[in-house]
């Protein structure tokens, strides 16, 4: 850790937006202002019928793409307002990796393909000499990083392994440079390769402050998935995650790695390419296998250390339509960070894709680029009927109705839709339909006392627009709204809100993702009265797992915690300065993560609360600021599908409870705490 107090310069950040009304509250851009407006039909069938797949458009092969296409990768850059496609076509040279991009699916469809790589024809040598392949894009502030796989077909017969490496690029994307002096970052290992495929197939996506990669590993009698990780984008050093299943690859073709954020999984987009048969051309499927942050399915128990197979894995399928076979690969439209994009289709929510296509053996292996849509829901992308659908939604605690007591607001992240159940200890005294907002870009991040009338109110973010937009509650109603900042640097994200300080104002706080940058607003009702930069963290595997008082003085504090040592660290602050800061304490075990803090003593210091994603065991620590915590065993909840998803004193006896939320069935639970005692628990308001 380190502190870097000067003034930086942060380009866009300190946009101030003028008051608006709700017009602008719900606008789209991006991904969802192009999507095709034909309805989906629903099915509660564990495969999505090729029925609920919509043909938007087809792109088109000229001189650039040569004869095929395959393994797109396409993004929406929110940084530029862009849509952006890259994919592998054939040339003279061997196959290249193109690129095109558009502000609408019918602008890129349009626009021509360009070279962005092209084989290392100057170099006899390189491992890329002959092909670069199968790329996978990802934004890291204003640098853009391909990885891809290469061929060198002037190697020895039997003796050409793929081989991945990565390449970056200054212009968005158009032209890439290599990294790693041309060199190969990952390569088969020769004992065990014997003649097979080798390493390549890469996809990488950005989670919990790290780089997530996948590749295919396969050599002449099996093959497998791996899964590495590194705080560099660059993959300059890096950790084995784990090893997926053997023996699946075999007819799975570039693989795509995309993180939902909403329910903190990652998903696994493979593809299968079925026989040509003129009689029944849709006979190809595209493969979507869900895994949780440590890359276990959901419903894994398998403790041995054998690679996680098929049957383990959660796994929805789809149909291509009559009209064409999938070619080799989809790719699924995210954002910069490969992050999934959902977008509202008459009410349903849906996710564009990207795929080749294989029309027959008349018209070759590979055809256009083709772009469709297919309604998502819960895990199995089935059954949409998100409003009763549990697994998708978000809770934020506060005393929105000034009593004393702890509520929660629940948005489904599916429909954007909130309710509100006001508490009264274990009890639930009213649960009611809140707010409507349909443009789930809106996130509710944060609550406090904006205003000081002693009602917690609720503070908005939108994260394709960066406005921010402040909601002041009494007695559990909305009084009055409006838009009290726009920040259009997407790298930055609210890490956290704070209660009043004791000098009545409100603390939000951002960081920034590719520079590590801290920043601290305070706010009184719709106003911030004083801004500034706090602390800089460039180590990208500390992550900020708590805003809250940890020592007593009435004014919020940083915790952080890295996700490769497992050190907790405290930055303690005072306005905008830092007071004191160090390490608190080191868990090397990750599979302990930090689920929640709340001051469970009432002692009016934050306390954090650990849970242990292999046992489901939970162990409270109770904080003193900078002095060594005491902490010990509070409870047991073996079932993983039980999560900590906030505090917040139910009780109004001014110690904070412990609120639960089971994924599976949607049931809420409150534990009342005392410390480190359990003092009671019951399930609260209706399944969601």
């Amino acid at each position: 850790m380190e502190n870097t107090n000067k003034r930086l310069d942060l380009g866009c950040f300190g946009t101030i937006v003028a008051a608006a009304g709700l017009s602008v509250f719900g606008c789209s851009i991006g991904a969802t202002e192009s999507m095709d407006s034909s309805a989906t039909e629903t099915t509660s069938n564990i495969r999505i019928p090729k029925e609920t797949i919509r043909l938007l458009r087809t792109g088109q092969i000229d001189e650039n793409a040569g004869t095929y296409l395959y393994a797109p990768s396409i993004m929406f850059d929110e940084k530029t307002h862009m849509y952006r496609l890259w994919a592998c076509g054939s040339s003279e040279l061997g196959d290249v990796i193109i690129f095109k991009s558009g502000k609408t699916l019918d602008d890129l469809n349009a626009s021509p393909w360009t070279r962005a790589l092209t084989p290392s024809v100057a170099d006899a040598v390189a491992f890329d000499y002959s092909h670069t392949c199968d790329p996978s894009v990802i934004r890291v502030g204003d640098l853009m990083y391909l990885y891809y796989g290469g061929i060198n077909m002037l190697e020895p017969e039997g003796h050409r392994p793929t081989r991945l490496s990565v390449a970056v690029s200054t212009d968005n994307g158009a032209s890439f440079t290599r990294l790693h002096e041309g060199r190969p970052l990952v390569g088969p290992a020769w004992a065990d390769w014997n003649g097979g495929y080798g390493i390549g197939q890469p996809a990488v996506v950005f989670a919990h402050g790290m780089y997530y990669m996948v590749y295919t590993y396969a050599w002449a009698t099996d093959s497998m998935l791996r899964v590495i990780r590194s705080a560099d984008p660059a993959f300059s050093t890096y950790e084995h995650v784990r090893d997926l299943w053997n023996g699946s690859t075999a007819a799975a073709l570039s693989v795509d790695l995309v993180y939902d954020q909403s329910n903190d999984d990652f998903l696994l987009v493979t593809q299968h390419r079925g026989e040509y048969n003129p009689d029944r051309l849709h006979g190809s499927q595209v493969l979507i296998y869900h895994f949780d942050r440590d890359f276990f399915p959901a419903n894994y128990n398998n403790s041995a250390e054998s690679p996680i197979t098929v049957a383990d894995t959660h796994v929805s399928d789809f149909d291509a339509s009559p009209d064409f076979l999938f070619g080799e690969g989809a790719g699924i439209v995210t954002n910069s960070r490969r992050e999934l994009l959902r977008s509202l289709v008459d009410g349903k929510q849906t996710v564009t894709f990207a795929a080749s296509t294989f029309l027959g053996p008349e018209q070759g292996i590979n055809g256009p680029m083709m772009y469709a849509t297919y309604v998502i829901s819960d895990g199995g992308f089935v059954n949409m009927n998100a409003k009763t659908q549990p697994g998708h939604s978000h809770f934020t605690t506060g005393d929105f109705d000034g009593d004393g007591q702890s509520d929660v607001l629940v948005q489904n992240d599916l429909t954007g839709d909130v309710e509100l159940a006001l508490f009264d200890g274990l009890e639930v005294r009213d649960f009611r339909p809140f707010y409507e907002e349909s443009n789930t870009a809106w996130r509710i991040v944060g609550s406090a006392d904006f205003d000081g009338d002693g009602h917690d109110d609720i503070l908005w973010h939108n994260n394709q627009t960066g406005v921010v937009y402040l909601m002041l509650l009494r007695f559990g109603e909305r009084v009055a709204e409006r838009i009290v900042y726009q920040e259009q640097n997407l790298d930055w994200s609210i890490s956290g809100v704070a209660s009043r300080d004791n000098s009545g104002r409100v603390g939000v706080l951002w960081r920034n993702r590719s520079t590590g940058q801290v920043w601290k607003m305070l706010m009184t009702s719709f106003d911030i009265v004083e801004q500034g930069l706090v602390y800089t963290e460039s180590k990208r595997e500390w992550q900020i797992v708590g805003y809250r008082d940890f020592d007593g003085d009435r004014h919020a504090d940083i915790l952080w915690r890295n996700n490769i040592t497992g050190d907790v660290y405290l930055v303690l602050l005072q306005g905008l300065s830092v007071s004191g800061q160090g390490f608190v304490y080191r868990e090397p075990n990750l599979a302990w993560r930090i689920a929640a803090v709340g001051d469970l003593n009432g002692d009016g210091k934050a306390d954090i609360v650990w849970r242990a994603d292999e046992t489901g065991s939970v162990y409270a620590l109770l904080m003193n600021g900078l002095n060594t915590p005491s902490g010990n065993p509070i409870y047991q909840e073996a079932s993983l599908d039980w999560r900590i998803v906030g505090t917040g004193d139910f009780g109004g006896d001014e110690k904070d409870d412990i609120f639960w939320y089971n994924r599976a069935t949607g049931q809420t639970y409150q534990l009342a705490m005392n410390g480190l005692n359990v003092a009671g628990g019951a399930e609260t308001f209706p399944r969601r």
